[in-house]
């Protein structure tokens, strides 16, 4: 047996839950903010962050720039109630040991058998929460906490490292 750490880190997750109860949000270019004159986007989708755009940049910027731009009010609860069905799912299906690191990151401590792949484990894993949630993640794997969150980071969007 070969013991892994698994970093998993949900993809654009406030907006992934947005999307989760609305749809129809799926390909828009979404800011989560208030709409304050010197507000700032709590989280981007993609499709700003391809346009350049960050976490963090004021939304009057963004709304100049971006003409379809869809901004849509935090809901923190949301994200939370979903955060912990998705943590307590990972814990009941994969790993009694899973350390929670943030709102959307945790980490899981896993043995696999010598003739199981890591990569393909942890694709499962994506499936897994993508099928049940509808929220796109990225796992990094090693050995240590630091090296998964590295690889976590090398991985995204969506992707396993």
């Amino acid at each position: 047996m070969i013991e892994y750490i698994f970093h998993i880190d949900m993809d654009t997750y406030f907006v992934s839950c947005e999307r989760y109860l609305e749809p129809k949000l799926v390909g828009k270019p979404i800011a989560i903010a208030n709409e304050y004159k010197r507000s700032i986007a709590a989280a981007i989708s993609n499709e700003l962050k391809q346009m350049g755009f960050k976490s963090g940049d004021s939304i009057q910027i963004i709304k100049q720039k971006v003409k379809d731009l869809v901004i849509v009010h935090p809901n923190y609860n949301l994200y939370t109630l979903i955060s912990s069905h998705i943590f307590n799912f990972l814990r009941e299906k994969y790993s009694k040991k899973l350390e929670i690191f943030s709102i959307d990151e945790c980490y899981l401590q896993i043995q696999l058998e010598n003739d199981q792949n890591p990569v393909a484990f942890a694709m499962k894993i994506q499936d897994d929460i993508f099928q049940k949630f509808h929220i796109p993640c990225s796992i990094g794997i090693s050995f240590t906490k630091f090296l998964a969150k590295m690889s976590t980071n090398l991985a995204k969007p969506h992707g396993v490292k």
